[in-house]
């Protein structure tokens, strides 16, 4: 296969910018390109090569983009002329690459440099807010390195936006619910009322292909804090029950325990539970009063899109795989607004029985992070 495809015969419009995206085959990068290609934008992935040992679903992903006029180009991320060439070709440039190639995105800010054309880039970013909160050790290091390329963009003087979507839907629901296994029990981490903000991948990626066109939000922090999508585990174990009309146990695994294990397991495996107490436990949603903050030069996006609610998926079904949901982007001067936090639920206690189990280091649930929490985009 050639290290180079054109794909597809769809033509943007002629207000449409064109946008790279790198890791546009991973986890959050194929919501990316789809919504890119949805709003009419000619749309490119730069993608590592494919090779007889490349894993069949990628396969598929590139017939996939094929065809609906995806322009793949295969190379490596230390290919700089190729990088180069790439950028030049496009006015927007987005990294959905895996936290291990974090640091490599270097590589696409010494191209954006050179090519000199790029109208915004947005590096790796869709989680938590990394200059403004304090997480766990094992993933305080992974904050970190995602810190100092924000600062090498900046010191690069590239226009740019950093995005801040929380907390993945479709994952973590399918996670915390597990609502495609036989089981009686639900694991609860912490008291199970902290508040979580969870929004639709294909959200995100809709609305991130927007924040990235629109010039009010360039060189800011955009956040995706849709009230109706802020629930708790408690609310959203609550929310299962009621549409599965069963009742589950809660198996709760406190806070110390968590950290106790962030600290004893071996990297990779403290990571999750590190994001795990990020944002079940420790959570940092108390954004607006930090929009108040002479320095902060960001913008609240507080329109829910799909909520947690109506989007859950039937009783015993497969693992979420989660539909095209209507976005209607409404202007940004009406949204980036400071709105607080009405359309929060309030807490709702379950009347179900609760169950406190202490879990160790090498305990079953340490088995359980291991098997069901690998992040693909990790």
């Amino acid at each position: 296969m050639e290290a180079k495809e054109e794909v597809g015969t769809m033509e943007a419009s002629a207000e449409a910018s064109k946008i790279l995206i790198f890791g546009g085959t991973g986890y959050i990068g194929k919501y990316m390109v789809k919504a890119s290609i949805k709003y009419g934008h000619q749309t490119f992935v730069y993608t590592r090569p494919i090779t007889p040992q490349s894993n069949p679903d990628k396969v598929n992903l590139h017939k996939e983009f094929a065809s609906i006029g995806v322009t793949i180009i295969q190379g490596e991320l230390d290919e700089h002329d190729k990088i180069v060439d790439a950028v030049r070709r496009v006015d927007v440039v987005i990294s959905a690459l895996p936290f291990p190639q974090v640091p490599d995105q270097v590589n696409i800010i010494e191209a954006i440099k050179v090519a000199g054309n790029i109208k915004r880039f947005l590096p790796s970013e869709f989680g938590v807010e990394e200059d403004r909160v304090t997480t766990l050790p094992p993933f305080e290091a992974c904050l970190d390195k995602k810190r100092k390329i924000r600062r090498a963009v900046e010191a690069a003087g590239i226009p740019y936006t950093y995005v801040s979507a929380n907390g993945f839907a479709a994952y973590f629901v399918n996670y915390l619910l597990r609502p495609h296994e036989e089981h009686e029990d639900v694991v609860v981490y912490g008291s199970g009322k902290a508040k979580a903000l969870l929004n639709y991948e294909e959200d995100v990626a809709e609305y991130t292909i927007k924040v990235a066109n629109d010039p009010r939000t360039c060189n800011r922090i955009v956040i995706y804090q849709m009230p109706k999508n802020i629930v708790s585990q408690l609310e959203l174990i609550a929310l299962w029950e009621k549409k599965t009309g069963r009742s589950f146990k809660r198996i709760h695994v406190h806070e110390e325990e968590l950290v106790k294990l962030s600290e004893t397991l071996p990297f990779p495996d403290n990571i999750p539970v590190s994001i795990l107490h990020s944002l079940f436990v420790k959570v940092f949603l108390d954004f607006p009063s930090l929009v108040m903050a002479p320095t902060a030069a960001m913008l609240i996006l507080s329109r829910h899109c799909k909520t947690t609610s109506p989007a859950l998926p039937p009783p015993r079904s497969p693992p979420l795989d989660v539909k095209a949901s209507a976005l209607k982007w409404v202007a940004l001067d009406s949204l980036l607004t400071h709105r607080g936090r009405s359309g929060s639920n309030n807490n709702q206690e379950s009347k179900t029985v609760e169950a406190d189990r202490s879990f160790s280091a090498d305990s079953a649930l340490e088995k359980r992070f291991k098997e069901a929490l690998e992040f693909s985009w990790w």
